[in-house]
C-alpha cells in the first residue's frame, strides 16, 4: 500500500473545507466529511490506478469525495500526493495545479 501526502494548496483546500463547514453546518457533518475522505484515500492508496486520469503529461488523477468536493492526485514513485480538495461550487477559474 502506498504513502500518502498532503500538498500545500491541498492542506490550505482542506483547512477551507473545515472552516466553511463549521461556520455552516456542524461538527457532525465535518467528521463525516473527514470519514469520506479517510476511506477515499484508503481506496486510493490500495489501488492508485483505479480513478480517471485527466492529465497524462501531468500524471494529475481526479476522483469524486461528494457531490461537492473532487479530490485530485498524482502517483509518485514510492507514494500518493493528494494535491488538491476542490469544492465544485466554487468557479472552475479556482482551480489550478502548481505541479
Amino acid at each position: 500500500m502506498h504513502n500518502y501526502y498532503f500538498s500545500e494548496p491541498a492542506r490550505q483546500d482542506l483547512n477551507n473545507l473545515s472552516y466553511y463547514l463549521l461556520n455552516h453546518w456542524s461538527i457532525e457533518v465535518l467528521e463525516r466529511i473527514i470519514y469520506e475522505l479517510e476511506q477515499l484515500i484508503l481506496r486510493i492508496r490500495e489501488n492508485p490506478f483505479q480513478f480517471m486520469l485527466i492529465s497524462a503529461r501531468l500524471g494529475l488523477r481526479k476522483c469524486v469525495l461528494n457531490k461537492q468536493n473532487t479530490v485530485y492526485y498524482k502517483v509518485r514513485e514510492n507514494s500518493i500526493e493528494i494535491v488538491r480538495i476542490f469544492d465544485t461550487r466554487q468557479h472552475p477559474d479556482k482551480l489550478t495545479f502548481t505541479l
